[in-house]
């Protein structure tokens, strides 16, 4: 018996020696502040994964702030697109001079405005007009006026093509072609222009005119005709029915300096006194435009409606006539 309480005394106090210590640990603990930081510590770190506070200081957290600071910075400046993006807008403001210029280069390309009339078409189409073809002819004529001298027409033909030779008060022209419906069909015109000459294309595989100085087209039209060539259109329609000659007649004329609408009006019956006998002729004029000199052509119906007196006159007032002084028939090639 006395042994057992000795065995327990013995266990008894190392036992309350360890929960004095214990105890003391446990005051030491609770005493001192620091100790309780670091258990706070490590408890919101614990907790900082679990407790939804942790995640309103994540946004505070820097990593998202730096990442539009650094990177994108130097992304938007090596980004060359951006400039481009104000280039468009400036394209238009510097796009308006080049259209604005175009605007007024129409006018200036008045070397092709200077053919306004080119393309239009005359109000009535020669081809509308009936004719009559004649036969090879040669006039000679007589000039009255500055210088004076001499001047003829020669028409050769074999019935569908021709070669006509005027040199006069017009100037000197060959015009060469063929015959077809609407009369006379010029091909190629010779003019004298300057010092030397300048020829006239009638292109009518590709319906143009293409006139010998400046090289410009303008339409070919069926009944075209070039400055001698209208002569005998004249009197081919006189030929083929007078009536014809009682209203305005327009032409679809080609030359050297392009090609524009010339009209011709009747201005009466006159009896005209050449070295051939009194002739009566019918006299038309051509309206004068863009100050051309005034021409006036005069037809004797008992003379197949040829041509026997031309008269020019000038804006300075200066006036030629060439008067018809024989008629005889053309030696042809």
């Amino acid at each position: 018996m006395t042994v057992f309480v000795f065995r327990g005394r013995h266990l008894l106090l190392p036992t309350l020696l360890v929960l004095s210590l214990a105890l003391h640990l446990l005051a030491i603990m609770w005493l001192d502040p620091r100790p309780a930081p670091r258990l706070a510590a490590t408890g919101p770190l614990t907790v900082t994964l679990a407790d939804p506070g942790a995640s309103t200081s994540l946004p505070a957290v820097a990593p998202p702030v730096r990442m539009p600071a650094a990177p994108p910075a130097p992304a938007a400046p090596s980004a060359p697109p951006t400039p481009p993006a104000p280039l468009p807008q400036d394209l238009p403001a510097t796009a308006e001079p080049p259209f604005s210029p175009p605007t007024a280069a129409p006018p200036a390309a008045s070397d092709r405005a200077a053919l306004p009339q080119q393309d239009t078409s005359p109000p009535q189409r020669p081809s509308q007009y009936r004719t009559a073809s004649h036969d090879s002819v040669r006039i000679d004529y007589c000039v009255n006026g500055v210088n004076g001298g001499d001047a003829r027409l020669a028409w050769e033909t074999d019935g569908s093509s021709y070669r006509l030779e005027l040199d006069g008060i017009l100037g000197e022209i060959v015009s060469e072609g063929g015959l077809d419906d609407a009369g006379m069909s010029p091909r190629r015109t010779s003019e004298q222009w300057g010092a030397g000459r300048a020829t006239t294309v009638f292109d009518r595989a590709r319906g143009q005119i293409v006139d010998g100085v400046t090289g410009r087209s303008a339409q070919l039209l069926p009944g075209s005709q070039d400055a001698a060539s209208v002569l005998l259109q004249l009197a081919s329609i006189g030929q083929a029915d007078p009536d014809q000659l009682r209203s305005r007649l327009a032409f679809w004329v080609g030359g050297v300096t392009g090609a524009r609408v010339v009209y011709f009006e009747t201005a009466g019956q006159e009896s005209l006194d050449t070295r051939i006998g009194t002739l009566e002729t019918v006299r038309l004029v051509r309206l004068a435009d863009d100050g051309a000199p005034q021409l006036e052509v005069w037809l004797a119906p008992a003379k197949a409606w040829l041509p026997v007196q031309l008269r020019l006159s000038g804006p300075d007032g200066a006036v030629r006539t060439q008067t018809v002084c024989a008629i005889s028939a053309a030696q042809t090639n």
